[in-house]
């Protein structure tokens, strides 16, 4: 058996992409945030639960066309977040990348966002995620080790949308890559 896989389990233990982790973030799971916290019922979204009524709106999917998608319109300011667990091969001594499929619905703005992090509960870290041109494209913003807690177990990612005055601003996907242990 090649050397790259341990056992049975085919589990990738060197080359390029032997030490990095993949944690997405569905499209689904987003919750709407209001005035720092999940609203009742604001802006269309009970429980800030995304839908076609929210601001943002979450759409697609089905039998349009369309992906699964967080769409702002033109001057769209609604706030996301996700709370997620961490694995246990989450290595908190190295950076972190978050990666996100943006478009933009026209060709005048690239708003990109504000991305605060909590690891943990601990102070919220603020970081860029600029968006790299009109068209559709994976764009990243880095997380510093020294940013986050050690021995940390759960993140909180929170996603504010610059200033897109003329155009819609797409989300397609979003996930969070890092160095494993």
């Amino acid at each position: 058996m090649p050397s790259q896989y341990l056992g049975s389990q085919n589990r990738l233990t060197d080359g390029p992409f032997a030490k990095t982790g993949f944690i997405p973030l569905p499209m689904a799971d987003a919750r709407l945030i209001v005035a720092a916290d999940i609203p009742g019922t604001a802006a269309g979204a009970i429980g800030g639960i995304l839908s076609k009524v929210s601001t943002p709106l979450l759409e697609g999917g089905g039998l349009s066309g369309t992906p699964v998608r967080i769409a702002w319109a033109s001057s769209g300011a609604g706030t996301v977040a996700w709370d997620l667990p961490l694995p246990p091969d989450f290595d908190t001594g190295a950076a972190v990348y978050l990666k996100a499929d943006l478009a933009s619905g026209g060709t005048v703005d690239t708003p990109g966002f504000s991305v605060k992090t909590s690891w943990g509960g601990t102070a919220v870290v603020a970081d860029t995620l600029t968006q790299s041109g009109t068209a559709r494209a994976v764009d990243s913003a880095t997380i510093a080790a020294a940013d986050i807690a050690a021995d940390v177990r759960s993140a909180n990612v929170v996603l504010i949308p610059g200033a897109h005055t003329t155009d819609a601003l797409f989300l397609y996907g979003l996930w969070l890559e890092y160095t494993k242990l």
